[in-house]
């Protein structure tokens, strides 16, 4: 256990995941190694990797007594995760991801919050591009609820991504909550589950955290190796909302609308094809009514049922996103086109 200088009246571990990561793993595990207010205890998971990434973590855990570092046979993050929750013993404990990077305060700035006593504590984050390093707030991620006692809201609220949140280990354990063995999209069943079932949430009111985007070997960029794992969770988070009798409705249904729409946006998917393919979710019925929380998801349904070229489409999507993230995140994408296509032109 690390020694503070005074004693705490909290505990926390740290569940990290990494696979092939030697591009950025060691900038992760130098902004652990050097927080202000270091965590009780780190345990690292990997993945099976092949790329060098479990010699460098184990150079880092050799030299913090502290740290355990586990090499897997390659089974998926969700195991990973799952068996690091079952061998946690503090108070809290924070879920990362082996290619983000800390900034040097980030658990001292959830301390005050945890004293608190919340089930779940947020952070603000950013982006950071790994192509282009360009750096972006990410100002839509932790949207202060209109009514902190309204679940509806929850999934317009937050993101269902785990590295800026700290949970509660009893209550997490209470509740039976694990991660469910997807491909992708694994952290938002977890994640939202968490929050819904929350008697208290609590923001730091600041941006702890860089969250690496844009690198092609992440989850989030491979999709279409389990294109149907997205509409799994989207399931998923249903029968759990049904199992637990929560009444949540509209909020649910406009985020998973907004969310696959996401995950689709490569594909050529009519209005027809979303009925179809997605069925949990009433598209029809979205097209025709006032938005509560996704402002501009009816007009862009309406656009899809016109069954627009995939030009057109790509155009009326582009904008909706544009207004939804704002013009810090299209300057972030656009400058990493820009930066990939001048690396891949030709040279003589």
């Amino acid at each position: 256990m690390n020694k503070c200088e005074h004693k705490r009246a909290i505990t926390f571990s740290v569940v990290l995941t990494t696979w092939n990561m030697s591009d950025c793993i060691e900038e992760m595990l130098t902004s652990l190694k050097e927080q202000s207010f270091p965590p009780d205890e780190v345990l690292i998971f990997d993945d099976g990797s092949s790329d060098g990434t479990k010699e460098i973590v184990e150079t880092f855990c050799r030299n913090n007594e502290s740290w355990h570092f586990y090499g897997m046979v390659h089974q998926g993050v969700s195991s990973l995760r799952n068996i690091g929750i079952e061998k946690i013993w503090t108070d809290y404990f924070f879920v990362l991801d082996g290619d983000d990077i800390l900034s040097r305060d980030y658990f001292e700035s959830f301390y005050p919050v945890l004293l608190q006593n919340p089930d779940v504590g947020i952070c603000g984050s950013y982006e950071l591009d790994h192509k282009s390093g360009f750096i972006n707030k990410i100002g839509w991620s932790n949207r202060p609820q209109k009514n902190p006692g309204d679940k509806d809201s929850i999934f317009y609220s937050y993101m269902g991504w785990a590295w800026d949140k700290a949970f509660k280990t009893q209550f997490i354990k209470d509740n039976k909550l694990l991660f469910p063995h997807l491909r992708n999209s694994e952290d938002l069943v977890f994640v939202y589950s968490s929050l819904i079932l929350a008697r208290k949430i609590l923001h730091t009111g600041k941006c702890s955290i860089y969250h690496r985007v844009n690198r092609l070997s992440s989850l989030s960029n491979s999709l279409t190796e389990e294109e149907q794992d997205y509409y799994k969770a989207v399931q998923l988070m249903k029968i759990f909302l049904k199992e637990r009798y929560v009444n949540v409705n509209q909020g649910f249904e406009e985020w998973a609308a907004d969310f696959l729409l996401w995950a689709v946006k490569g594909a050529d998917y009519r209005f027809d094809d979303l009925l179809k393919t997605f069925s949990e979710v009433p598209w029809e019925e979205i097209a025709q009514r006032k938005p509560r929380y996704y402002s501009g998801l009816n007009w862009i349904m309406k656009a899809k049922k016109n069954n627009p070229s995939k030009t057109v489409w790509n155009l009326i999507y582009l904008f909706y996103r544009l207004k939804k993230f704002g013009i810090g995140r299209a300057k972030r994408i656009i400058s990493s086109y820009f930066i990939e296509l001048i690396n891949n032109f030709p040279k003589n």
